[in-house]
């Protein structure tokens, strides 16, 4: 008779199996509610990432590039560096400046902000303005940064010059 107690009876297994198989069956049907639920909050939090990201970077070349323009460029040019809105950003965004050195950035990023100044540059006065940021970029380079990128630069010829400007 302790014999049978210890036995697995298929009737028992059954019966397990069904209350389990109901009981994950709740379960799965709760969860997916709530996933479906929570979907659209954890779209937005990617697409807010995606955004945060992006601006965070613009923001740093933004930084790097005035830390690193000269005082003056020419007669009646003068710059006078960043104002007190980076000690503000810098503290209040965690900005290390150490992280703001030009060379850190991809070549096509830094071109991007440059280009967002204007509607259209020639790529001769492009070449020429990130070297007086400092920036040691060679014509090839600055040429292949732009054709790797063709959804972000529009490359127009006129005549001899080439003209970038975004898309």
């Amino acid at each position: 008779m302790d014999m049978l107690l210890g036995m697995a009876r298929f009737k028992d297994i059954v019966a397990g199996l069904n209350q389990q198989t109901l009981r994950r069956s709740k379960e799965l049907a709760a969860d997916l509610t709530e996933l479906n639920g929570l979907r659209a909050n954890w779209q937005r939090y990617n697409e807010l990432s995606k955004q945060i990201e992006s601006k965070e970077r613009a923001l740093k070349i933004g930084y790097a590039l005035l830390l690193n323009a000269p005082l003056k460029v020419g007669k009646g040019d003068a710059y006078e560096g960043p104002d007190e809105a980076f000690e503000k950003d810098a503290e209040d965004l965690s900005i290390d400046p150490a992280d703001l050195e030009l060379s850190k950035f991809s070549l096509w990023r830094v071109i991007r902000e440059v280009v967002r100044q204007s509607t259209e540059i020639r790529v001769y006065e492009l070449e020429a303005h990130l070297k007086q940021f400092g920036l040691k970029a060679t014509r090839a380079a600055i040429e292949s940064a732009l054709a790797t990128h063709p959804r972000e630069f529009r490359i127009t010829k006129r005549g001899r010059e080439k003209y970038v400007s975004l898309k």
